[in-house]
């Protein structure tokens, strides 16, 4: 990403990590609407899977569209939420396993990316869980479990960007097909992905017992 965006994702993950702290207190009435901004502002760390508009406009424009979905209702809200985290998760699933795997695959006569392909499927089965099927999708499951995960992996990877020396993984690095952890000969403990996905469930249950 970089242009400063970095810092904009672990400011905006550090908030939705402790935002709840200020729900109950005088402070609510500008905590919940820049929460429902936060959550829409993680759209921005889908720029590196995406070609158009030019690099440096990318993250603003995906920023600004994820800030007027989120604004618009709160089940926008989880399908932002439910998507970001889809790739995320399908960036650490790629980073530290299936990169190793074919690149390409066939299904039905068509060949397709195996990168993208599980991307496309974490990211339908996401939305359908957080925001189609009742029970599951709901205020409670976007507020106690769904904000935490958010928050927590923008922090990670945006405090990895911002700051190297703490040998995480980049957003860019994260989501890129080229990029694989598993591939580089150290082991898989030692490496970025694995210290950042460590760092991202602590946090994460940090956040959510709060």
């Amino acid at each position: 990403m970089g242009d400063g965006h970095g810092g904009a994702l672990a400011i905006a993950g550090a908030w939705l990590l402790i935002y709840r702290l200020f729900t109950t207190t005088r402070c609510r009435t500008f905590a919940e609407p820049f929460t429902t901004i936060a959550c829409g502002m993680s759209l921005a760390m889908l720029s590196p899977l995406i070609s158009w508009p030019p690099h440096g406009y990318r993250a603003a424009s995906l920023g600004c569209v994820g800030i007027l979905l989120s604004c618009c209702h709160p089940a926008m809200t989880a399908f932002v939420v439910a998507l970001c985290l889809a790739a995320g998760v399908g960036g650490f699933t790629w980073e530290l396993c299936l990169c190793q795997a074919q690149p390409e695959i066939t299904l039905v006569g068509v060949t397709m990316s195996t990168h993208t392909l599980l991307l496309t499927i974490l990211v339908l089965v996401s939305v359908a869980l957080f925001v189609l099927i009742p029970g599951i999708a709901g205020p409670m499951t976007l507020v106690l479990i769904l904000v935490p995960l958010m928050g927590s992996l923008l922090f990670v990877v945006g405090s990895s960007e911002v700051w190297p020396s703490v040998r995480g993984i980049s957003v860019h690095k994260l989501l890129s097909r080229s990029h694989c952890a598993a591939d580089t000969g150290e082991p898989l403990g030692h490496s970025g992905a694995m210290r950042a996905l460590v760092a991202l469930l602590l946090f994460a249950g940090g956040g959510i017992a709060l």
